[in-house]
């Protein structure tokens, strides 16, 4: 029996020409199982068809109106495709798996997702309106329309998730449900999960869809504490995913409850839990949220007044920083690979005189050795140092915080020669900079309190008691009217009381900040503004965004305004659409240091985001606004919106780089820069190494920066241009035709590629997903040196150890290994160019004179001589035992070159101390070997810190010594103060004697 196939439609639009319906309808049953390849016959007769959808007398208008879709789908218009197939009722199979239903489905789920936002442009221009009515009568009911259809659209959204529930696809479901603003979807599809193993992945999912997906803020506050229902309705709740979650909504409260809840348990593993949620949180770099976290947990817990006041003291030790810092501090010191030769390089390469070059090698030092204490290199060059003076001075001062970063319980101790006791010092600069330098040690360390320095010849103005915000306001009241000091106390409060102000009248601290920006003095009151920035970051105070707007009209000195410009950004980090109105105001405003206001603005509202509508804009005004600065800042701020999305700057930027105009070009280097810190991306080198060679020097110098931040931590294993880049700052220094704008960023570029003794690298996202706050301030106030030196130490808070701790129950460290299954090479230190060079320069042959060879040939004769002596005495004859010696030889130097070659098969993989220096990179590969005495708490998901606990309860554990300061001391008194009275346990070796080489 055959078969017959319709290969064309023909027949059946004649029968749709009839008069009957019975006729119609089964020529649309032809039609509709022959469009997918016959739709250009029926595109002719799309009007009929749809007449007929629309006739009220017609028996099946759904099928007329599934035929239409189908055609007009073929026809390239999606939205009228869509309107007539939902037109089409339960005809239209949502869940078929064929192009049209694919499409069609996506095209809903979009325009559904739109009406439920209700801020998309397409649910005002391109929302379908299901009716075949004018023009004018669509425009003058959409209104009406989208509401009567939203239903229908609602209908097929639900259909798609039950039909991925029942496909088993939970992770679309919970990704539609999001998106959709379905929260109760997202709770039924966690609900009907089957399979126990799969719901912590599923949650997990949920978390990076909150983070990835979801633009409004309010909407993921939402989604979050809808999530940490979840966590809790589990027959184990995770607490500590669950602590993640209330982190990114800042509730200290509900975190305090969870931690003492944990406390009160009789359980070893509740209480190790504790301790990996604060250390994770203190990770975080959210210094306003672990202030309230201390404060609120130590109020709740001396109400509840239950669990282990020991375990208590080491929680609270964590969150204000005390433990951390101090591992952070040891692991810096001791892994410190810092070279001094490089840094003594670079100085015999630049111009003595320029006070630019001082500066930059200065900088360099700090950030080459930040947090190691390694301050040799300025010891080794006193007579040099001494050579700065008045701003380069306070600069060369403030270094001492960057090199001592995180030992706040000696900053006084450390900068007493520089501070004054009741009165001015010999140098203003002097003190000015270890003010400074004392917010920079501070600000590391996240450290509330200070302690009194050994030394009581050099009590600055009475410190003993006062914590780091009272000290440094004792400072600035007892400055005078010396602006020089008022700058460095006012940049310190910024630092040590980062994000801690809320800008009420009662606020203390920004009342008097206020006060000397109010004095009209451009240097302090320049201060003055980024220190109320800093210390309102986040907080998005519309008082204080009043008042910094309206002195910034009226204040005649630039220096100010212009600090000002950023204070107001500053203010308002991470308010994402609650800083569009002040956006919208400042875009308007004729001043361009307000519009370049506008675009930190912009930057820093939406850190992080990736928000379409924050990138349109800075596009938008990177390449149309009048002003060069704020052109620059726009391209800049891009690096801050897109920090989640680094692979895409590269691409979003490149036509930039290429711009014509040389501060856009500047900008795309350092959007790049900071967008792409660390991952050593080849598109984002390309485009910097093209940068590095460019015409103008300023560009070179942010391209050199750029390629600094963007291959920290990168080793030849990992990236092939490391060795070629590092030449290039090299060539760069040493060269004496190159500009000095060039030759600073390379110095910098220097310094921060080997930051912290090459074991720190950039990261404005900690590994929970939480945007460290303060990095990214950091680095805000670091992009601010193009009109202020100083502000380049801001770099140092973006800094982060790459370190894995391993830690016990008690905060120590236990003696274990970790084990990298990867070549040593792969993430091997990176070795500095001179020592390269070095070893190539090794198996150069020196020249011989002819004196020598003449001489050694007559030895050789007198040799020979004496040998054939021997033979006619009768011994063995020489040439034999030659011949002999000789192929043995041979031999050995075969087997020794075989050896070689073994030698030089490299491990696949290779074991590593507790702790260590693990990168981001790396944790893949990174695990406890399975014959560990050790287990730990969590996998190994990130750097940073692990609890670990014996596998054998019973066994003796052996702990590392720490070398600096010894195990800290959890203190019983309320943690007011550190221990002065703590002495090292090993001193530092000292550096050589001066001495001078004379070469023969």
């Amino acid at each position: 029996m055959s078969v017959l196939v319709v290969n064309s439609a023909s027949s059946a639009l004649n029968e749709l020409s009839e008069s009957e319906p019975l006729l119609q309808v089964h020529a649309l049953r032809v039609l509709n199982s022959v469009v997918d390849y016959s739709w250009p016959e029926i595109s002719s007769y799309v009007p009929k068809i749809q007449a007929l959808s629309e006739s009220p007398s017609f028996p099946e208008p759904e099928l007329a109106a599934l035929v239409a879709a189908k055609v007009l789908f073929y026809l390239g218009d999606i939205d009228q495709a869509l309107e007539y197939a939902l037109m089409a009722g339960d005809k239209f199979d949502v869940t078929e798996e064929t192009e049209f239903s694919q499409t069609l489905r996506s095209r809903c789920i979009d325009l559904y997702v739109e009406l439920k936002s209700g801020s998309g442009p397409r649910e005002k221009e391109h929302l379908p309106s299901f009716t075949h009515s004018s023009v004018e009568s669509n425009q003058a009911s959409s209104s009406t329309v989208k509401e009567a259809n939203f239903p229908v659209l609602e209908r097929v959204v639900e259909d798609v998730f039950d039909d991925c529930l029942k496909k088993n696809e939970t992770f679309e479901a919970v990704g539609i449900a999001i998106e959709c603003r379905r929260l109760d979807k997202l709770k039924d599809a966690v609900a009907t999960e089957t399979d126990p193993l799969r719901v912590p992945l599923i949650l997990d999912y949920c978390f990076r869809c909150s983070q990835g997906l979801v633009a409004s803020k309010a909407y993921r506050t939402e989604v979050l504490y809808a999530l940490v229902e979840l966590y809790e309705k589990q027959p184990t709740p995770d607490y500590v995913s669950i602590c993640k979650c209330l982190g990114f909504l800042e509730d200290a409260k509900r975190v305090a409850e969870i931690l003492v809840r944990l406390l009160k348990e009789e359980n070893e593993q509740c209480h190790l839990s504790c301790l990996q949620i604060a250390l994770d949180l203190f990770d975080s770099d959210s210094p306003h949220f672990s202030r309230k976290l201390y404060e609120e947990f130590s109020l709740q817990f001396s109400d509840e007044k239950v669990g282990d006041n020991s375990l208590f003291q080491t929680i609270r030790s964590i969150l204000n920083g005390t433990v951390p810092s101090a591992l952070y501090l040891e692991f810096l010191y001791t892994k410190n690979h810092s070279e001094n030769n490089v840094l003594k390089k670079v100085k015999q390469s630049l111009d003595a005189r320029s006070s630019v070059n001082h500066t930059g090698l200065v900088l360099a030092n700090g950030f080459m050795n930040a947090g190691t204490k390694n301050d040799a290199f300025l010891r080794e060059n006193i007579e040099w140092l001494s050579r700065a003076t008045n701003w380069a001075k306070f600069s060369a001062t403030a270094c001492l915080g960057l090199i001592h970063t995180r030992q706040a319980s000696s900053a006084l101790t450390l900068l007493s020669p520089y501070l004054s006791n009741e009165g001015g010092s010999t140098s203003a600069y002097a003190e000015g900079g270890a003010l400074y330098a004392l917010g920079l040690i501070v600000a590391s360390a996240s450290s509330f309190e200070l302690t009194e320095p050994s030394s009581q010849q050099y009590i600055p103005v009475t410190a003993k008691g006062l914590s780091s915000r009272s000290y440094l306001l004792s400072a600035l009241r007892s400055a005078g009217n010396n602006e020089v000091i008022q700058h460095g106390a006012c940049l310190g409060i910024g630092l040590a009381c980062m994000g801690m102000a809320t800008g009420d009248e009662n606020d203390e601290l920004y009342e008097e900040l206020k006060g000397v920006l109010y004095s009209d003095s451009a240097v302090a009151g320049q201060a003055a503004a980024f220190a109320i920035g800093l210390i309102l970051a986040g907080s998005g105070s519309s008082r204080a965004i009043e008042e910094m707007l309206a002195y910034a009209h009226d204040t005649q000195h630039e220096k100010i305004t212009r600090a000002l410009a950023v204070c107001i950004s500053l203010i308002m980090y991470g308010r994402e659409e609650d800083a569009d109105t002040l956006i919208d105001q400042l875009c308007d405003e004729k001043d361009p240091i307000l519009r370049y206001s506008a675009m930190f603005t912009i930057g820093l509202a939406y850190c992080g985001t990736g928000e379409n509508k924050a990138t349109r804009r800075l596009l938008h005004v990177a390449v149309s606004d009048v002003n060069e600065d704020v052109r620059r800042a726009a391209v800049i701020s891009l690096g801050f919106v897109l920090i989640r999305q680094p692979l895409q700057v590269p691409k979003i930027v490149k036509l930039l780089s290429e711009s014509y105009h040389a501060h856009v070009r500047y900008g795309a280097a350092m959007a790049i820069g900071i967008a792409c810190a660390c991952t050593g991306s080849h598109n984002a080198i390309e485009i910097l190494e093209h940068l590095s060679i460019d015409t103008v020097d300023f560009v070179r110098q942010a391209a050199l920066i750029a390629l600094s931040m963007v291959l920290m931590q990168q080793s030849e294993g990992m990236n092939s241009k490391v060795a070629d880049i590092r030449r290039l700052f090299d060539r760069t220094i040493s060269d004496k035709h190159e500009e000095i704008l060039s030759k600073f960023g390379a110095v910098l570029a220097t310094g921060i590629i080997n930051a912290g003794g090459k074991n720190c690298t950039i990261e404005f996202i900690s590994q929970s997903g939480y945007l460290r706050s303060r990095a990214i301030l950091g680095m805000t106030m670091f992009c601010q040196f193009w009109h202020w030196y100083p502000a380049a130490h801001f770099l140092s808070l973006s800094f982060r150890p790459a370190a894995l701790i391993a830690l016990t129950k008690d905060l120590k460290l236990p003696k274990m290994e970790f084990l990298c299954e990867a070549k040593p090479s792969m993430f091997d230190y990176v070795k500095a160019t001179g020592q390269e060079q070095k070893k190539e320069e090794e198996p150069v042959v020196s020249a011989v004179l002819s004196v020598s060879t003449h001489q050694r040939r007559r030895d050789r004769t007198k040799k020979t001589t004496s040998t054939e002596s021997k033979v006619n005495a009768g011994t063995t004859a020489p040439m034999e035992l030659d011949s002999e010696e000789t192929k043995r030889s041979k031999e050995q130097a075969k087997d020794s070159s075989k050896l070689k070659v073994e030698q030089y098969q490299e491990p696949t993989s290779y074991r590593m101390e507790n702790p260590s220096r693990v990168l981001p990179q790396q944790i893949p590969y990174v695990r406890i070997p399975t014959n560990s005495p050790f287990k730990g708490l969590t996998t190994i998901a990130h750097p940073g810190f692990l609890l670990v606990q014996p596998k054998d309860s019973h066994s003796e554990v052996e702990f590392v010594s720490y070398q600096l300061y010894g195990y800290p001391v959890v203190q019983e008194d309320d943690m007011a103060e550190s221990n002065p009275t703590q002495e090292p346990m090993s001193e530092e070796p000292q550096p050589p004697a001066p001495f001078e080489y004379h070469e023969d």
